[in-house]
């Protein structure tokens, strides 16, 4: 598990690109769209994403919490749900507590909304 914060830089060249991308995955086979307030990602039974908007010292920025399997191998017992919740936890710590985003206000307690599931 993991999470970080762009500020227009690393993994992705800026916001919209990382959740242009995050929008494919959720909308493929094997993955289901996740929503936690203003939060949008996805999971499947090797993932789960979410990303925020969190703005800092006038650079727009995203938090990305992830849990993932790192060999990317999915038992019969994997769980989307699991892999969802303890994203939706992870997001909701770095929000409030490591960066303190104004936004964290919209994550809501409980669940994350799980979307249905595409066909493999």
């Amino acid at each position: 598990m993991d999470y970080d914060k762009f500020l227009d830089v690393g993994r992705y060249d800026t916001r919209p690109e990382a959740e242009e991308q995050v929008e494919r995955v959720a909308n493929a086979a094997g993955s289901a769209p996740l929503r936690l307030g203003e939060a949008r990602g996805y999971t499947s039974k090797h993932a789960a994403v979410l990303l925020l908007n969190c703005p800092m010292q006038g650079y727009e920025g995203t938090i990305s919490a992830r849990v993932y399997d790192m060999d990317d191998f999915a038992s019969d017992s994997s769980d989307p749900k699991a892999f969802a919740d303890l994203t939706a936890a992870t997001l909701r710590l770095a929000a409030r507590d490591v960066y303190k985003c104004a936004a964290s206000s919209s994550l809501p307690t409980g669940p994350p909304a799980l979307g249905r599931p595409r066909a493999d």
